[in-house]
Order: C-alpha cells, then sequence, then structure tokens
C-alpha cells in the first residue's frame, strides 16, 4: 500500500482484514473523499437520521442500480445481488438500529447503523456504514458480516431502504399536507376565489332551465309551465286538506299520530274503557316489613273497600276477548298479574253463559257473566 494508506488509521473492524481486503477498504475510504474510518468519526459529529433536515436526493431506482448494476471490485461483473433487493423487510421488522448521518465538507453523506442479524438475534448487531453523493448515487459501503466484504449485503441494503424512507416522508408531501387543489377545467381560466354563498354551483343545464323559465314568465297571460310549482304559500285550509286526504288514504298514517283531531285514532280502545284498578296497584314497598297477621288485617280492609261496577266487569270481559289485538293486550296482562298467584284457574268467561262448550267429548259449563270470587 503506498504511504497515503499507510498514514489512514484503521479501526479495530478493519485491522482484523487481510492485506487484499484492507486495501481495498482503504480505497472506499478514499472514494467518500474522507480522511477518516467512517468507523472512528466521533458520534457527536452524526445527527439522528430521524431528526435531521439534510438528506441526499435518494431514490429507490439509485438503491437497485447500486445493489444490481453496480461492477464488482474484485471480479470486474456486475453483482445482480437481486436478493438484497428484500432487505427492506429488515428495515420494516425494525432491525436497523440507532441509524445517524454525517455530512462531511465534500457533501458527502456517510450513514452508519448497527443492524440485528436476521437469524441470531441474541447476538451483537453488526456495524455497516454506506456513502451517498448529495445526488442520491451510491458510492460505497460495508459490514462487519461475513458477506460485507462484497459491499451490497442485506445489512447494508437495509440501511439504504432506512434512508431512502426518511427521505420519502421529509421531502415528499400528501395531498392532505398542502393546499386543497383540483384540475380546473381547460376552459376555465383565472378562476378567483369567492364565498360558498357566492359561487354558482348550477350546471350548464339547469341554467338553461332557468332562463327559459324566466323568459316564459315575461310572456303576459302565460300558463304554469309542466312541472313548474306555484310559490303561493301554503295556509292552514291547504294543510287541512292534505291531513284529510291523507286519513282517508290510510288511517295508518305516522304523521297523522300527532295531528288533532286524527291522533285519536291511534289511541288503543282498550285504554278507552271504564276498567277497575288492577291487583298490581295495591302493592306498597312498606308492606313487606309486616307480619302475617297484619297483612290479613290489612288485606281485609282493601277487600271491603274494592268495588267492581258491572260496567267495569263488561269492559274487562271486552279485554279479554279480544286479547290477540296488540293494543288490548298490555292492559289484558295488567289485569291478570297475580291473579294466578293467588287463584286457582277457572274456566274462561263467556259472553254467553247459558250456552255449553263441548270439548274432547266432555261438556263444560262456563260460569255465570257477573259471578266474581
Amino acid at each position: 500500500m503506498s504511504d497515503e494508506n499507510d498514514s489512514l488509521v484503521l479501526s479495530d473492524i478493519t485491522n482484523k482484514l487481510d492485506n487484499v481486503h484492507k486495501e481495498r477498504y482503504v480505497q472506499k475510504v478514499q472514494l467518500t473523499r474522507g480522511t477518516e474510518d467512517p468507523y472512528l468519526i466521533p458520534k457527536s459529529m452524526f445527527t439522528d437520521l430521524a431528526k435531521t433536515t439534510a438528506f441526499p436526493h435518494l431514490q429507490y431506482p439509485d438503491i437497485y442500480h447500486y445493489l444490481v448494476n453496480k461492477t464488482s471490485a474484485y471480479t470486474h461483473e456486475t453483482l445482480k445481488n437481486y436478493k438484497s433487493l428484500e432487505a427492506y423487510k429488515y428495515f420494516v421488522a425494525g432491525f436497523v438500529r440507532e441509524a445517524l448521518v454525517y455530512k462531511n465538507p465534500s457533501n458527502i453523506f456517510i450513514i452508519t447503523s448497527k443492524v440485528l442479524h436476521s437469524q441470531r438475534l441474541s447476538e451483537a448487531p453488526l456495524q455497516a456504514w454506506v456513502s451517498v453523493k448529495e445526488n442520491g448515487e451510491v458510492i460505497c459501503g460495508h459490514c462487519s458480516c461475513m458477506a460485507g466484504l462484497g459491499e451490497t449485503c442485506s445489512h447494508v441494503a437495509a440501511i439504504l431502504f432506512a434512508l431512502e424512507t426518511s427521505v420519502r416522508l421529509h421531502t415528499g408531501k400528501t395531498c392532505t399536507s398542502v393546499a386543497c387543489s383540483w384540475l380546473a377545467p381547460s376552459t376555465s381560466k383565472g378562476v378567483e376565489y369567492a364565498e360558498a354563498r357566492n359561487i354558482e354551483f348550477h350546471s350548464a343545464k339547469s341554467k338553461l332551465k332557468e332562463s327559459r323559465r324566466q323568459l316564459f314568465q315575461s310572456v303576459p297571460g302565460r300558463r304554469f309551465m309542466r312541472n313548474e310549482v306555484s310559490k303561493r304559500p301554503y295556509n292552514a285550509n291547504d294543510h287541512r286538506t292534505l291531513y284529510d286526504s291523507l286519513f282517508k288514504a290510510s288511517k295508518q298514517c305516522a304523521i297523522l299520530s300527532v295531528v288533532e283531531p286524527y291522533a285519536e285514532e291511534f289511541v288503543p280502545a282498550a285504554s278507552k274503557l271504564n276498567l277497575p284498578s288492577s291487583l298490581t296497584s295495591l302493592y306498597e314497598p312498606k308492606n313487606q316489613n309486616l307480619g302475617l297477621e297484619e297483612l290479613r288485617c290489612m288485606g281485609k280492609d282493601v277487600l271491603s273497600g274494592i268495588k267492581v261496577s258491572e260496567q267495569q266487569v263488561c269492559s274487562l270481559l271486552c279485554v279479554q276477548l279480544s286479547v290477540f289485538n296488540p293494543s288490548a293486550l298490555n292492559f289484558h296482562m295488567m289485569h291478570l298479574a297475580g291473579i294466578h298467584a293467588i287463584c286457582p284457574p277457572k274456566p274462561p268467561l263467556h259472553p254467553h253463559p247459558q250456552k255449553k262448550k263441548k270439548k274432547n267429548g266432555i261438556t263444560y259449563r262456563l260460569p255465570e257473566l257477573y259471578v266474581t270470587t
């Protein structure tokens, strides 16, 4: 090696190389136009890759050209290292650690990083670096792995993909990072900003229709155009006519349930009947603390005050006979609540108690209409 090469101080990593590979390493340091081994550059001169604002214009084609089309320094043939193009998976998996960037006085960027082994994660991470020109051209790289002397190992490629991602995130702008814009028609020139209320959103077809309508209105003694609606405001009579038409068409129209007097049609008929008080209305939480004798005395007083008229019995009978009507089902269940708990089951009431009912060859005599127990 020349005297210039001998004067270059190398790190412990590169001192272990043989003479051939050490000479090539010195050539790579010279290609970076530096005077110091990248492994020996103080960390204080580096900047975190995620925080720096100075980047080379590296893009994916530059990475592809370096890994595939680069000529080997040993065989002088193209490397065609397509396998390293999959090294972006290392970067995505988080194998690239402590990525740092340094820009030397010759405007050449040196990126160093610690990269984890792909198979032996418990071992110490590998130390790799790569040099890139300001225009994005990759100069060379080195890694402490077994394939690092080839300068295009997967660990060097992972650093390049990490750098390319940082460049893209810091220099590229998404559509949400810039002012709103759209592709204006080629015929539109000089579109000015205006408030939304002052912008005309109608299409050419609707504008033509509006102009014809205005022209037709200017003709004396005209009639309404087809599909033209009178601009006379609605009054109470118009509303009443509309509601009457809806009521005649369908009595179950939902809007009529909140309009008088049509709302009366939506009130369940069972709620209009004169029904006796249900047994559930006698419940008082404080009575749970009473003894048996006290409850019996209170029960006698309550029952002596309950009076059911014949009209209420008829109303309750009507509810029982219309249990299949959804509007009467709730009232029927309310009056049945508690009856089965205190009374034995009895045959249902029937509007014609004098008639007999025959079922399965056995004749049943139904109870009297107004008999209560």
